[in-house]
């Protein structure tokens, strides 16, 4: 279900990078992905754009192609180079039901804020505030009792994700020396 303007009611967004330069006179627009190898992004996708104190506008992607490090858009609407330089800055995001499926034990960073997290005997430990990604691991910013703590989500730390139950069961001793 949407809302009257076609936005997905309820349904989270999920950013997947920003936008830069105008590339070329005809609307083309240079986007760098946080995850350079998403192929989330394709023709006729419904976007949102959010430039830095502007509303967010929807838009659907026209064209997508790879210029070396980075993406080339068009957008249906925006053909010509005044229109690209006005997205400059912009997050761009998805629905999240656009997003691939997901396989066996993975999980996207958005599905985690607001999940409970659990110790090994089913106390909880805390709510999870967001996820940090790092070169070695993902951590989760857990809100506890005594403050933020950051646990790491690695083999040995993070025991199980219910991603239905909205819960992490984590092993604590895991992270005393």
């Amino acid at each position: 279900m949407a809302t009257a303007d076609g936005e997905p009611r309820g349904e989270p967004w999920v950013p997947l990078g920003v936008l830069g330069r105008a590339q070329g006179l005809q609307g083309e627009v240079r986007f760098q992905p946080y995850n350079p190898g998403s192929d989330t992004l394709r023709a006729a996708l419904a976007v949102r754009v959010e430039v830095p104190g502007g509303a967010p506008r929807r838009l659907s992607v026209a064209r997508v192609r790879r210029l070396g490090d980075v993406l080339g858009l068009c957008f249906e609407g925006v053909g010509d180079r005044t229109g690209a330089e006005a997205l400059r800055h912009g997050v761009l995001s998805v629905p999240r039901s656009a997003l691939p499926a997901l396989g066996e034990g993975e999980y996207y960073h958005v599905d985690l804020p607001g999940c409970r997290v659990l110790d090994e005997a089913g106390a909880l430990v805390g709510e999870v505030l967001a996820v940090n990604a790092y070169p070695t691991a993902d951590a989760v910013v857990v809100r506890t009792p005594r403050g933020e703590r950051e646990l790491p989500l690695t083999e040995g730390v993070l025991l199980s994700l219910d991603l239905g139950a909205r819960t992490l069961t984590v092993d604590l001793s895991a992270l005393e020396d």
